[in-house]
């Protein structure tokens, strides 16, 4: 069109000139008014001859060339004209065949097939070129871009830009055009570097006219186009006013099927996302106005797109759409201001993936390739890198450019929005729980009235359908202009498990049929600075519920395998492993399979009435929450941990749940303002309620324990009523009540209180034969019996408190019973312990530190029916020892200890060890004493089987029948308690006891007598086998034994009456006493063969070595033992004295003469030899040298000096003289010398001996004071070892000649033995200078 205008202007300024000069020649040949009338007249019709014949010969030819030269000099392209017409006299002209080059001038880039123009007269007085009709014909354009982005008319831009601007002052010339067309006319774009190509065909354009002419600037014009682009019709029509001040314009635009794919090659290449298909029909009106600084640009009508398919590179769908519909009432861009009548969506479907690198292919797939995934900013203004219109060109537009203002926020109403048939879905490879996909769909939305002014809020009803009837309904108000959005939120069985993968991680597991049923009244706010949610009078019913592990609950056998036991510290002994490996086989055999196919719950359904929530403000309320007919079931595992509980939400590592928690964490504290310290949730149920439940427990911790199978608790019937539940929690006491129903006929009804805060509760509980025998398992390591039926019975009242800082405090008032209770050795089943009933009745328990010391008080007890096995082991060891076990914490292997038969291997308790002595700690107080009441005991129908494996051959007992009774006791009241207990030994011989005993004073005190008649002494053959080494073969035994404990001290009475004892012949036994039994048997036994004994037994109670146990069970174990190894105590009990004193007589050092002690011991032996006549005494005199030797010296002094005086009293009877005081005598009686005869004879004696003696300085024997010469004398006595034996021997026998003088024993059964010359051997705390006895049969 341009190469045409200057063309036109071309030919019009030759034409002007022409006229110029002819104008000239006329007025030179201007003379006289004829010739010059005749001469204008031949000059005007030579003229137009001359501009005829110029204009059809030579106008051609000229146009020709004018048009090649100028084109081709403007454009620097060849440029070729086929021909030119020119009309002169109709003022027209026509080009053909007009081409315009490529610079390699063959290649035609414009071609024209014809241009027919027809100027007006008027250009003369308008001074302008005013063309009545312009028609261009078959106009072909070919652009195109090379592989480098290179337009093919860049040279000729470029010509253009060189040349000089235009003057500022310039205007802009001024034309007028009518009757504009432009017909088959085609444009091709070809674009080598995005490889495409572009057509426009059929392009028809007719404008009446377009003028700059100020009178026409003002006039609407009617443009009209059409043309086919690509294929696609569009239809250009309307009114425009192009030179006007206003640049009013109003455009129809109609497109019919664009197909949007083809235009794709020109928008930036995306990541991951290639339009398919889509067509795009418009019935748009487009206006443009300006006044002054003013532009105002609307657009109206409606745009559709249909079919629109958007897929990834390779292949996978990700957006589609049927029908896509605006329908714009007004929407001005410049202002800011949008009106839409409606937007209709309808079959829309949206597939979205989250890959394995946690991409999101929606957030990238239409990113520009080369951009990031999180870019920067873009500017809010088009980039302007490309070539600028220059300031005149926009100058020249005519269009004002208005300054640059703040930006102007839109205003928007839609008056409808509806989206039909909506399907999404969605992929996710890195969804928390594993892969997960999402289809929804259909998916309904209407909004109505959505406006971003106005108080009236819009109105948003939506339905989502997820899959078989799951539905999620929304009605409410959205109020763009608040920020808010309120209404109702309804959903029909919606199903989380289609959930599952996107649940937590930590929550692994599903949730099968579980629906959710809710109807949820919200509101939510999003312009305040915290976010807004509220939820008021809404329901939530799960309906069925539906819970349990992910994975199944499949358990290794035993713990041994269990990973949990994998983490152990230290490896498991040996023991313990080898119970595991027998667990594991035996726990294969019988696996839990009815527990592995249960989930954790099923209920029919789970219900929260009048929920109130405010997510601000954290709390949550709801009226009540009940649960109807929950189906529980649990398994724990070897470890002792609940299974699914651990499975359910699993537990990460405090770094990865750090890293898990800290983003979330940030956004919430940001969110509500408030980080972790904030006050947290405040939660309130208003009620909460269990209907018709049951419960299942399978225990595998005690699986090793019951041959590999698991514990089975099953509880049915369950009900469970609360009141107001809070969190945090409330000071408030919570009512309560729970039933439940176990076993055949337990029972179970727990109604009170709780205060949580306490924590603290008040309890009513009615136990009704609740089954023990499931906790059996649980003390199988710990006992070597085994429960194998019991019921527990209990009813009262129970009241708990646990203060913060302060002492607990529990209080319990009621009946307690256990009731047939049985249970058996675990290696033989044979019953240990089993009774028909146990009744605790009255009991008041009372525990508070704070109040005083803790209260037991019961009424009575009473047991009835009972049996106990009680065994001593051949290692002397009670079974009762062996009841406990080590269990498998101590690595004991399992159980070999049998606790009703003979168990040979069992070890004897082990002995504590000895700890080194450290200071003494400083003594704590002592708290207050328990304050205990027992109002009676009572027994009935009692059987004690007894057997003693420690001797052989074995020894049993049977006491049976046992009755008796123990009235009131308690610790107030110092009054004992009368105790009576009466039975039968073998069913024979009658046991009684009966005294006082009060074992809750301060001290214990016990007051009892026992006694046993009649007990054939046959039975207790095996005792006096292995202890004595013979057999008892007849004898009976009567028992009168009486024991008081008073003030810690132990004092007993046993009075053994044996009658006719008799022992067999001798038996070999390791165990029996190294002495002579009969010799035994001859001491105990009278004149009559009967033996009657008291033994009393006394002791401290303080002392740790005393036992009263051990007292007691020693008593008729130890007595042969006792007689054999100590004969004279028993002479010492039955005839008065010391036991040790009896067994030797002392005499002074160096002497043999009797004192008056020693007399008295010859007489008590001499009564007890004559009381048992086969009994004979062995004497054996004993002198100890170090003693002795001093002794004899002064024996031999006091000799010499009374043989002195003896010497002295024959010389003076010889002489005459009269006899001395003292001289007389019986007859052989010893001389008696005085003190002060003693230096007398004394120096008599000195001078006498003959040994090396002090002399005076003479020579002569010097004079020494009394003590010396004693001194010397006893230096010097002649004592030896043939003295020393003959003392010892005179000494026997003295004791020997006392006996038979006073004691009156027969010489032919005294002994005298061998003397003993030291005192090795004395045991006792007696004098080495002595004579031992020995009794001999």
């Amino acid at each position: 069109m341009g190469l045409s205008l200057r063309g036109v202007e071309l030919l019009w300024g030759d034409m002007a000139f022409k006229d110029s000069i002819q104008a000239a020649t006329g007025a030179a040949m201007a003379t006289p008014r004829r010739r010059v009338a005749v001469r204008v007249a031949g000059g005007v019709v030579a003229a137009l001859a001359v501009f005829g014949l110029a204009g059809y010969f030579g106008g051609p030819p000229l146009i020709k060339y004018l048009v090649e030269k100028n084109a081709t000099e403007a454009l620097g392209r060849k440029v070729t004209l086929g021909e030119a017409h020119v009309r002169p006299f109709s003022l027209s002209a026509t080009i053909n065949n007009l081409t315009i080059y490529e610079p390699d001038g063959k290649t035609p880039t414009v071609t024209l097939g014809e241009a027919e123009a027809k100027t007006s007269a008027a250009s003369v007085w308008h001074l302008a070129p005013v063309i009545d009709s312009l028609h261009v014909d078959a106009l072909s354009v070919h652009v195109l871009r090379d592989a480098n982005g290179r337009m093919n008319f860049a040279d000729v831009q470029e010509r253009f830009a060189a040349l000089p601007p235009k003057p500022a002052d310039a205007k802009p010339a001024r034309f007028s055009v009518s009757n504009i067309a432009v017909t088959n006319t085609s444009f091709v774009y070809e674009d080598k570097l995005l490889n495409t190509v572009q057509r426009v065909e059929n392009f028809t354009l007719t404008l009446p006219f377009l003028s700059n002419l100020p009178h026409d600037v003002t006039l609407n014009t009617a443009p009209s186009l059409f043309a086919k682009i690509n294929g696609s019709p569009l239809a250009l029509a309307g009114t425009m006013q192009p030179f006007a001040d206003s640049r009013e314009a109003n455009l129809n635009i109609n497109l019919d099927g664009l197909e949007v794919a083809k235009y794709m090659a020109f928008a930036p290449k995306l990541k991951d996302a290639e339009v398919k298909s889509g067509l795009v029909d418009t019935r748009l009106n487009v206006g443009f106005r300006q006044e002054k600084d003013k532009q105002d640009l609307y657009v109206s009508g409606t745009i559709a797109l249909r079919d629109a398919d958007v897929v990834t590179h390779a292949g996978a769908p990700l957006v589609k759409a049927g029908r896509l519909a605006v329908d714009l009432d007004r929407v001005e861009p410049l202002a800011h201001k949008a009106h839409v009548k409606s937007i209709e969506l309808d079959g829309f479907g949206l597939l979205a993936t989250r890959g394995a690198d946690g991409a999101l292919d929606l957030a990238t797939a239409f990113l520009p390739e080369g951009m990031k995934s999180a870019p920067a900013k873009a500017p809010a203004a088009a980039p302007v890198t490309a070539t600028p219109a220059p300031a005149s060109v926009v100058a020249a537009s005519g269009v004002q450019v208005p300054p640059k203002a703040e930006e102007v926020p839109w205003s928007y109403a839609v008056d409808r929005i509806a989206i039909k048939d909506a399907k999404l879905g969605f992929v996710d490879a890195m969804a928390p729980s594993g892969p997960g996909k999402l289809d929804i769909g259909p998916v309904n939305v209407d909004i109505a009235n959505l406006a971003s002014t106005g108080d009236k809020p819009a109105k948003l009803d939506a339905t989502v359908t997820i899959a078989d009837g799951q539905t999620i309904k929304q009605s409410g108000e959205l109020d763009l202009k608040k920020g808010t959005l309120n209404g109702t939120l309804e959903t029909a069985g919606v199903r989380p498990q289609g959930f599952a993968a996107w649940w937590p991680h930590e929550l692994r597991s599903q949730f099968g049929d579980t629906g959710i049923n809710a109807e949820l009244n919200y509101k939510m706010a999003w312009s305040q600075p915290v976010f807004q949610f509220t939820l008021e009078k809404s329901r939530l019913e799960l309906s069925p519920l539906y819970v349990a592990t992910r994975e199944p609950v499949n358990l290794p056998a035993s713990a041994g395998n269990d990973d949990r036991a994998t983490k152990a510290a230290s490896p498991a002994p040996k023991g313990r492993a080898g119970r595991a490996q027998r667990g594991n086989r035996a726990s294969q055999r019988v696996a839990d399979t009815e527990g592995a196919n249960l989930p954790l719950l099923r209920a029919d359904k789970l219900v929260l009435d009048d929920i109130q929530l405010d997510l601000a403000k954290q709390t949550f309320e709801a009226g009540q929450v009940s649960l109807a007919k929950p189906q529980i079931a649990a398994t724990r595992d070897h470890s002792g941990q609940l299974l699914e509980m651990a499975r359910i939400w699993a537990v990460e590592s405090a770094e990865s749940a750090g890293k898990r928690a800290r983003a979330p964490a940030a956004a919430t504290a940001a969110t509500n303002g408030g980080g972790a310290g904030g006050p947290g949730w405040k939660v309130r149920v208003g009620k909460m309620a269990v209907d018709g439940g049951s419960a299942r427990l399978a225990d595998y911790e005690p699986a090793e324990a019951n041959r590999g199978r698991p514990v089975i608790h099953q509880f049915r019937n369950i009900g469970f009523t609360s009141g107001t539940v809070t969190w945090p929690l409330s000071p408030g006491a919570v009512p309560m009540k729970l039933h439940a129903e176990s076993g055949r006929k337990g029972v179970m009804n727990i109604d009170g209180q709780v205060t949580p805060t306490g924590p603290a509760a008040q309890l009513q509980l009615d136990l009704r034969e609740l089954d023990i025998a499931p906790l059996q398992p649980y003390m199988a390591d710990r006992f070597n019996a085994a429960l194998r039926s019991g019921a527990l019975t209990l009813k009262g009242k129970v009241a708990y408190e646990a203060p913060a800082g302060k002492p607990i405090a529990v209080r319990f008032n009621g009946n307690v019973m256990a009731g047939n209770v049985r249970t058996v050795d675990r290696v033989t089943g044979d019953d240990f312990l089993r009774w028909r009933s146990l009744a605790v009745s009255g009991v008041d328990f009372n525990m508070n530190d704070a109040k005083g010391p803790l209260q037991l008080g019961v009424n009575n007890v009473a047991l009835s029916d009972f049996y106990a096995r009680v065994i001593l082991n051949a290692n002397g060891r009670l079974n009762l020892q062996d009841v406990m076990a080590g269990g498998a914490a101590k690595g004991e292997p399992a159980p070999s200890t049998s606790l009703t038969q003979a168990n040979p291997a069992s070890a004897p308790e082990a002995k504590p060890e000895a700890k080194p002595e450290t200071a003494a700690a400083p003594a704590q107080a002592a708290g207050p004493k328990p304050v205990i009441r027992l109002g009676g005991v009572s027994i009935d129908k009692g059987n004690i089987n007894f057997s003693d494996f420690f001797i052989k051959p074995n020894y049993s007992a049977n006491l049976t029948g046992m009755k008796g009774s123990i009235s009131k006791v308690s610790t107030g009241d110092p009054t004992p308690a009368d105790l009576v207990l009466d039975g039968r030994l073998d069913d024979d011989a009658p046991v009684n006891i009966s005294g006082k005993i009060n074992p809750l004073g301060e001290q214990l005190f016990l007051d009892i007598a026992a006694k046993a008649d009649g007990v054939e002494l046959t039975r207790l053959t095996p005792y006096a086998a292995k202890y004595a080494g013979y057999p008892i073969t007849k004898g009976k035994l009567n028992v009168d034994v009486a024991y008081k404990i008073e003030n810690g001290k132990l004092d007993a009475k046993n009075h053994l009456y044996l009658d006719q004892l008799t022992f067999g012949d001798k038996v070999d036994s390791p165990d029996a006493v190294k002495v002579p039994v009969l010799l035994a048997v001859s001491l105990l036994k009278d004149r009559n063969g009967v033996i009657d004994i008291n033994l009393p037994v006394s002791g401290s109670l303080s002392d740790p070595e005393f036992s009263i146990g051990g007292v007691i069970l020693r008593v008729i174990v130890n007595l042969l033992a006792k007689a054999i190894t100590s004969p004279f105590a028993l002479i010492a009990h039955a005839f008065g004295g010391n036991a040790e004193e009896l067994g030797y007589i002392e005499f002074a050092p160096g002497s043999s003469t009797l004192t008056d002690d020693a007399h008295k011991k010859i007489e008590t032996i001499g009564k007890a030899l004559a009381d048992r006549p086969s009994l004979n005494l062995e004497i054996s005199g004993r002198i100890d040298p170090d003693t002795d030797a001093d002794g004899a010296r002064r024996v031999w002094l006091n000799q010499r000096v009374a043989e002195a005086k003896q010497r002295d009293l024959r010389r003076s009877a010889q002489a005459g003289a009269q006899a001395e005081e003292g001289e007389g005598g019986e007859q052989g009686a010893t001389v008696t010398v005085s003190p002060q005869e003693y230096p007398k004879y004394l120096e008599a004696v000195y001078k006498r001996e003959s040994f090396k003696k002090p002399r005076n300085f003479i020579g002569l024997t010097k004079s020494l004071p009394p003590a010396e010469m004693e001194k010397l004398l006893l230096e010097h006595a002649p004592v030896t070892d043939t003295e020393l034996r003959a003392l010892a021997e005179q000494r026997a026998l003295t004791v020997k000649q006392a006996l038979e003088r006073d004691g009156k024993v027969p010489n032919a059964r005294l002994f005298l033995t061998a003397p003993k010359l030291n005192a090795e051997g004395i045991k006792d705390k007696g004098k080495p200078n002595r004579v031992d006895f020995s009794i001999r049969q």
